[in-house]
């Protein structure tokens, strides 16, 4: 009888109570300590109230909603989601739940939420755990939710976020799938732990050794920056995710120069004919990169077939951009200190004239008409140019020059 009677009738009349005076109504839920210390009756009827609770569809819990105006709203424990997290945890992910339009959250208070987690609610209803906010993050939704609140409220509030759902995980897996990845560009990534080669992201780790000019390097993937991992967010990232000790294949990759040509030919596949101008202006902060770092030519000679010289060709109105093996092996002159050679040269045909700006400043010296480099290299281009209109070197000259009126200085 005290089990089954008084346990019904105690758990209703906490339910009115519920709908009286809401949270309050936690401090009259009994203790939940070890019974097999002790055998009175109090102990009797409490072990009985927490074997039965769970089971019971009362609507004992009260929905932290600080916004209503309309007293308080209860819920049943199936429909509850429980928030039993530790306070400050609590602060850090409400503003997700909220976001994930969960309009049924329970906060029970301290003394309760220690009842809760003894009694293993977890294993039972749905409470809000790293777990949960993982299965929440797989939704396509949590980029717009997380994105917003990034937004609003800072690095800190990403930090302890991602703390928060990579606690506890023993290996990736459990992340695979997850929007998560915060983005230079402001934007969600999805984490993968397989990669794959459309959605893959690259973190800066400032810390390598790699990279001696982080901050400048960075400045060159602006262009890209919804596939860099945020810098701010950098050592969160490596220590959740593992970068750089795990042997697996995930789509967020430590950035190394190896990544450099790949990167660098997609950037001039999709932007240089398209947008020209767009591309000769990144190829300034390529060039003062190069040149601030010019001791660094481990860098440079890992894009020489990547298009970071802009030249020009006779009759074309945009910029031509080709790569430093192409100025070894095609027909390239360098733009001339003398402004009058430099227009002579520009009419000629298919000759590509590269734009002193965009060269490496220790050869530009190399490649002008006084030096005996450079007019070897005119002289043998000019001919080259002359063979590829398939006439004699004098008469596609003729053509193209007006000698009479010639007068370099």
């Amino acid at each position: 009888m005290l089990k089954e009677c008084t346990t019904s009738a105690y758990i209703k009349l906490l339910e009115g109570l519920t709908t009286e005076i809401g949270p309050k109504s936690y401090d009259y839920w009994p203790p939940k300590t070890n019974y097999s210390e002790t055998s009175c009756i109090s102990s009797i009827c409490s072990e009985a109230f927490w074997q039965k609770v769970f089971q019971s569809r009362c609507k004992l819990y009260v929905v932290d909603d600080p916004s209503s105006t309309h007293g308080f709203e209860s819920v049943a424990s199936e429909e509850a989601v429980f928030d039993i997290l530790n306070e400050s945890e609590s602060q850090a992910i409400r503003k997700i739940l909220v976001g994930h339009n969960l309009s049924k959250i329970v906060r029970p208070s301290a003394r309760m939420r220690q009842c809760l987690t003894m009694a293993s609610l977890q294993s039972t209803y749905t409470c809000v755990s790293p777990a949960y906010l993982r299965s929440l993050a797989k939704k396509d939704m949590n980029a717009a939710v997380l994105k917003k609140f990034w937004k609003n409220n800072g690095n800190v509030f990403m930090k302890n976020y991602l703390n928060i759902i990579c606690r506890d995980c023993t290996s990736t897996d459990t992340l695979n799938g997850c929007w998560m990845l915060p983005l230079e560009s402001g934007r969600i990534g999805r984490f993968r732990h397989d990669f794959n080669l459309g959605e893959s992201y690259f973190l800066f780790n400032e810390d390598s050794k790699v990279l001696k000019s982080f901050e400048d390097m960075l400045k060159l993937f602006t262009y890209n920056s919804d596939k860099i991992i945020s810098n701010d967010m950098g050592p969160a990232m490596i220590k959740n995710l593992k970068i750089g000790t795990s042997s697996v294949s995930q789509n967020v990759q430590e950035f190394c120069l190896d990544h450099v040509e790949a990167l660098f030919n997609q950037h001039a596949r999709d932007t240089a004919l398209r947008e020209p101008e767009r591309y000769r202006a990144w190829l300034t902060l390529v060039w003062r990169f190069l040149e601030k770092h010019s001791e660094d030519i481990s860098f440079e000679s890992r894009i020489a077939s990547v298009p970071i010289l802009s030249s020009k060709v006779s009759s074309w109105s945009s910029p031509v951009f080709i790569s430093m093996n192409d100025f070894e092996n095609d027909m390239t002159i360098l733009e001339q200190s003398n402004t009058d050679l430099t227009i002579m040269l520009q009419s000629l045909p298919k000759l590509h004239i590269v734009e002193r700006t965009t060269f490496p400043k220790r050869r530009r010296e190399r490649e002008q008409i006084h030096g005996g480099h450079g007019l070897s290299r005119i002289l043998t281009k000019i001919q080259a140019a002359a063979r590829n209109a398939d006439m004699i070197l004098s008469s596609f000259i003729s053509k193209y020059w007006n000698l009479e009126q010639c007068k370099v200085r």
